[in-house]
């Protein structure tokens, strides 16, 4: 028996179409956010995708109708939102907003 990652398997069912058209903007956001962390950015950069783009994806991800997907979406933004805020916060030397 094969198990298949979900975010392998996310990725498959974008390629052969199965995802509405909300779940492939979620997925492609996600995918170029992680781009941004993957190399050194500005303050300004930083701040700019952490309050326009990810308050963005998570609009779309309200939207999503796939329950297993949108459990996959959330923990991926929910990571990516925390690493942009220690960025943030390591750059600026200051606590970035608390979340409870």
């Amino acid at each position: 028996m094969f198990i298949i990652p979900d975010g392998l398997r996310v990725g498959l069912e974008k390629l052969t179409g199965r995802l509405s058209e909300e779940e492939v903007d979620i997925y492609d956001s996600i995918k170029a956010l992680e781009e941004v962390l993957r190399r050194p950015a500005s303050l300004e950069v930083l701040r700019m995708y952490r309050q326009r783009e990810i308050p963005r994806v998570y609009e779309n991800y309200f939207r999503c109708e796939d329950n297993t997907r949108k459990v996959y979406f959330h923990q991926r933004i929910h990571g990516i939102r925390e690493e942009f805020d220690r960025r943030i916060e390591d750059i600026t030397n200051e606590p970035s907003v608390v979340y409870n």
